[in-house]
C-alpha cells in the first residue's frame, strides 16, 4: 500500500474517522495540556478530595464533544487510559489494548490463511487453492469481500483509435471490440443480469472448478460474522450499486466435507460455465512460436541501405509477415489525398502525431543505395492532427521511416 493514511481517509464511509499520525501528535499535546491543568490547580488551590471524579468527567465532556474528528477519535476513551497514555504514549497505549487471547480469537476471529497457492492437480489448470491446515465439514474456509461491477461491458477492451504525444493519451474505438480483461475470468454472474461480483479474498482466486466432487462451496455470510457485508445490499438494484464506491458484499466459502491439509480446494463453477469451457478448448488452437516473429527484426533507424526490402501488399499475399506484426509510417500528412515523402525535423520524437498505419505498394531502389517505397496511410479522424477520413497515397518514403511494432495484445 502506497499512502496507507490515504488509503484511511477515502474510505470514512466504511471506518469512519480513522486518525493519521498527525492527529494522534495533535492528541499527545492536548493530554499533556490536560495533565499540566489539573497539575496547575491543585499546586495553587490544594488537590479536593473528589479529584478523581473531577477528572473522570472532565474527560467525559471532552469525548462527548459534538463535532467528531480524527484528532478526537486519536484520545484515550476513559480517564484510566488517559494515565497509562501519559505514561507510554497513546498508540502504545492502544496496541496493548488491542492484543487478544487465543480464546477470544478462536471465537472471533476469522482465518485468512487457510488456504496456499500451489500447482493444481488438474491438468493444464495451472495454479490452485490447498488448504493449509485441517478444515472440517461445515466450517469457513475463507471470507472473500466482493467488488461489484454494475455492467458486464466495463471489461470489454477496444482497439486504439489516438495516441497523443503528450501525456500519452489514448482513446477507445468503441466500434473495435477486441475482447475482455483477464478479471471477467475470477467474477460470478448471470445471463439476464449484467452485475459482475469479483471476490478478492486470501487465496480464493486459485479455487478451481471440479463437477463431480467438489469439497467446498460459496455462501452469503452471517452478517454478524463477516467481514463488510450488508445483506440489505442483496435486495437494491444493480443503479444502486453503481452509486456506491466502496465494497460492502462478501463470499463465504465453506468445507462441504473435511478437507486435510494440502488437499486442494474445488468448488463446483457450474454447468453453464463448464460448456462454455468445453467450446472454449474445442475451438482453440494453439499458439506456437511459428506464430510469432519479434517485430523489431524488419526494423531499421539509422543505416538502412543493407537493410532485408520490405514486402509489398502484393508479396505478402505468397509470403506474409508474422500475424502479431503491424507496420507503421512516419509522414508529415497535409490533408492531402497524395503527396511526397519529406524529411521534418524531430518526426522520431513526435511518433503519436506521424506515425499511421500503412500499407507497402511499390519498392524502387534509392539512389545512393538501399530502398524508397509508395505506401498507403491509413487515415481516421480522430486521429493526432488530422482532418477526415480515407487513404493517403505517400511517394517515396525511405526505409528508416517505416516501422514495425507488435500488435497490442488483447485478453
Amino acid at each position: 500500500m502506497e499512502n496507507p493514511q490515504h488509503w484511511f481517509q477515502s474510505r470514512e464511509i466504511q471506518f469512519g474517522l480513522i486518525p493519521m499520525s498527525m492527529n494522534y501528535n495533535f492528541a499527545a499535546q492536548f493530554l499533556k495540556k490536560f495533565s499540566n491543568l489539573h497539575a496547575f490547580r491543585s499546586r495553587w488551590l490544594g488537590t479536593p478530595s473528589n479529584l478523581d471524579e473531577i477528572r473522570s468527567d472532565f474527560w467525559k465532556m471532552i469525548g462527548n464533544f459534538p463535532y467528531n474528528s480524527r484528532s478526537l477519535a486519536a484520545l484515550p476513551k476513559t480517564i484510566e487510559t488517559v494515565d497509562k497514555a501519559l505514561e507510554i504514549g497513546i498508540q502504545e497505549t492502544e496496541l496493548k489494548s488491542s492484543i487478544r487471547s487465543m480464546d477470544w480469537l478462536r471465537e472471533n476471529g476469522k482465518c485468512i490463511d487457510n488456504l496456499r497457492p500451489g500447482i493444481s492437480t488438474v491438468a493444464q489448470a495451472g495454479r490452485g487453492a490447498f488448504a493449509t491446515r485441517f478444515i472440517p465439514k461445515g466450517k469457513r474456509i475463507a471470507p472473500s469481500p466482493l467488488i461489484h461491477i454494475p455492467s458486464k461491458d466495463t471489461l470489454l477492451m477496444y482497439g486504439v483509435a489516438n495516441e497523443q504525444e503528450y501525456a500519452s493519451v489514448y482513446y477507445r474505438n468503441s466500434s473495435d471490440i477486441r475482447g475482455r480483461q483477464l478479471l471477467l475470468n475470477y467474477c460470478f454472474g448471470h445471463n439476464e443480469s449484467t452485475l459482475l461480483l469479483c471476490p478478492y479474498g486470501s487465496g480464493t482466486s486459485y479455487i478451481n472448478h471440479n463437477q463431480q466432487s467438489p469439497n467446498a462451496k460459496i455462501v452469503w455470510p452471517d452478517e454478524a460474522h463477516s467481514l463488510i457485508h450488508k445483506k440489505e445490499w442483496l435486495n437494491e438494484s444493480i443503479d444502486f450499486l453503481e452509486g456506491q464506491f466502496y465494497a460492502a458484499l462478501e463470499f463465504e466459502y465453506v468445507a462441504t466435507r473435511d478437507i486435510y491439509p494440502d488437499e486442494e480446494v474445488f468448488i463446483d463453477y457450474g454447468l453453464e460455465w463448464e460448456d462454455a469451457w468445453n467450446q472454449h478448448i474445442n475451438a482453440w488452437i494453439p499458439q506456437t512460436d511459428d506464430d510469432f516473429d519479434d517485430a523489431s527484426q524488419w526494423s531499421c533507424f539509422k543505416d538502412c541501405d543493407n537493410a532485408t526490402p520490405i514486402r509489398t501488399k502484393e508479396e505478402q499475399n505468397s509470403e506474409p509477415y508474422s500475424p502479431n506484426v503491424e507496420i507503421y509510417c512516419f509522414c508529415s500528412y497535409g490533408y492531402r489525398t497524395e503527396s511526397v515523402w519529406k524529411e521534418f525535423d524531430d518526426w522520431r520524437q513526435s511518433d503519436a502525431a506521424y506515425k499511421f498505419p500503412c500499407e507497402i505498394l511499390r519498392r524502387y531502389i534509392r539512389q545512393g543505395g538501399g530502398y524508397l517505397y509508395d505506401v498507403e496511410l491509413s487515415i481516421t479522424s480522430n486521429m493526432a492532427n488530422v482532418e477526415g477520413d480515407g487513404l493517403v497515397l505517400v511517394k517515396g518514403v525511405p526505409q528508416y521511416a517505416i516501422q514495425f511494432t507488435n500488435k497490442k495484445i488483447h485478453i
